[in-house]
This record gives structure tokens, sequence and C-alpha cells, in this order.
């Protein structure tokens, strides 16, 4: 007989919820990031006001991108050791249910 292996389903289902936060607020900071620098760098000739650029926006996105993309460089090295270990955890419904749902 095969030996069941006993799976954590609150452990998975932690780790991708936390993957995909992670991967979606590392992404929109950097995009802000950009779209801040674009506006500082080639502002536009026809606004009138001085800075259309956020040095706020700037500031967090740098801080949000320091702390954020290293958990998800982190959390994505940890759920590969674990699919490494337990195939089943790739395969598992709630793994693929999160990933249809939010990519």
């Amino acid at each position: 007989m095969e030996q069941e292996i006993k799976r954590n389903i609150p452990r998975d289902l932690f780790l991708h919820l936390l993957a995909i936060v992670t991967l979606y607020w590392s992404s929109i900071s950097f995009v802000t990031l950009l779209w801040q620098f674009i506006n500082y760098f080639f502002p536009d000739v026809l606004n009138y006001y001085q800075g259309v650029y956020s040095l706020e926006l700037i500031r967090f996105s740098v801080s949000a991108i320091i702390i954020v993309f290293p958990v998800f460089i982190i959390v994505s090295r940890y759920l590969n050791k674990i699919y490494a270990r337990e195939g089943a955890v790739r395969e598992s419904k709630i793994r693929k249910w999160l990933l249809n749902f939010c990519y």
C-alpha cells in the first residue's frame, strides 16, 4: 500500500496567499516608482503646476520594494523546497484554485 502523506493545508494556503500578495504589492510599487520617475524627468509642459510627481509616493514605493520583494523571494524559495519534498502540494486543489483566481 502507498503511504499517504499528511499535508498541511492551512500552511499551504497561507504561503500561497502571501506569495501572491507580495508579488502584486511589489509589482504595483515598481510601476508606481517608474511612473513617478517619468513624471519627474519628463514633466507635462502644459501643466502650470511646479511638480506633478510625488515624493511621498516615491518614498513609499521604494520602501515597499525594499521590504516586500525580499519577503516574496523568501516565500517563493520556501514553497519551492516544499514542492521538491512533497509533490502533492504542487498538484493541490487549493494552489490551483488560488492561481486561477488571482493570476
